[in-house]
């Protein structure tokens, strides 16, 4: 296996999203909202943060929900995110536009979507389709050479004016979900004011949840 293939297969399989940044003209698709420090300091717990509302019809518009904005907030004393939608967004925020990309997906989509010569690498290295990449992979070297190629195409690790991402491939966190994830459908990245960053999943089921990340 080369560099130059497990690259053309990430072309391949590669999917469209949209970075979110400050408005500089063109369509408005969502607006972010700043983080209130008095309210942080609040003794009210209930106090609850609006982080972002997303046009769901910019970026979904197969989705066809009855409420234009998919809106996530968070709990001011802890980690967890929930998402409601909304007519139009519920507070004046900063406008966002979005920019369509296609990077390189992460090497554990290749594992489970590249082609016949993909799977047939694996099985003679071996290695499961369906495990992470790590230390222990048996062609260490030409993995992490796809992977400093791939960060170098993310928002995550090359755009400081990135405030979110809409859909695309998922990141691999160290976290064990990732590849039970491919059954649901990223909406929502947030980048801007990370930890944690704010995933939104739509389930198979139809029901949008968040998913909050720490490194």
């Amino acid at each position: 296996m080369t560099l130059e293939y497990l690259i053309n297969e990430g072309r391949r399989i590669a999917r469209n999203s949209w970075v979110l940044e400050p408005y500089q003209g063109g369509e408005v698709c969502a607006y972010w909202y700043e983080y209130d420090c008095d309210s942080a300091c609040s003794d009210d717990e209930s106090e609850r943060h609006l982080c972002i509302s997303v046009d769901v019809n910019f970026a979904f518009p197969e989705l066809k929900c009855e409420e234009r904005f998919i809106c996530i907030e968070t709990d001011q004393h802890d980690l967890k995110g929930r998402v409601f939608y909304s007519a139009k967004p519920p507070e004046k925020g900063m406008p966002l536009t979005g920019r369509l990309i296609k990077p390189l997906p992460p090497l554990e989509a290749i594992f489970c979507n590249g082609d016949e010569k993909i799977k047939d690498w694996l099985r003679n290295i071996p290695w499961p389709e369906n495990a992470r990449f790590s230390e222990a992979f048996p062609e260490y070297e030409l993995g992490e050479a796809y992977i400093k190629k791939w960060a170098s195409e993310w928002p995550l690790y090359q755009n400081r004016l990135a405030y979110a991402i809409l859909g695309g491939w998922h990141m691999p966190w160290s976290d064990k979900d990732w590849f039970e994830l491919l059954e649901s459908r990223l909406l929502v990245w947030t980048l801007k004011d990370a930890e944690p960053w704010l995933e939104v999943w739509m389930k198979s089921s139809g029901e949008a949840v968040v998913i909050p990340r720490v490194t």
